[in-house]
């Protein structure tokens, strides 16, 4: 049986072959795939991929509300505003 892992990279490589460069969503999907065999899934199921993207949607908020935060101390005390790279839970 085919894992997850292993149909991620056929795609990818498909999609690579047909000259897509895929960075961003290699990521995403690299993310994704991590996600689903952290919850042992051999298959891709609609609750968790429901679950996944609640998740990665409540982490760039709070990511969100932590950027505006930094970069109002940074004003308050003279400094240039922070830049940060947001991270997905998965």
């Amino acid at each position: 049986m085919i894992t997850l892992r292993e149909s991620l990279n056929e795609y990818l490589e498909m999609r690579r072959g047909l000259g897509y460069k895929l960075s961003r969503a290699c990521s995403e999907l690299m993310q994704f795939i991590q996600f689903m065999e952290d919850q042992r899934a051999t298959h891709i199921d609609t609750d968790l991929s429901l679950e996944w993207t609640q998740l990665t949607r409540k982490f760039n908020r709070l990511c969100g509300q932590l950027d505006s935060a930094l970069c109002a101390v940074s004003q308050n005390i003279g400094q240039q505003s922070i830049t940060l790279v947001k991270f997905r839970p998965y």
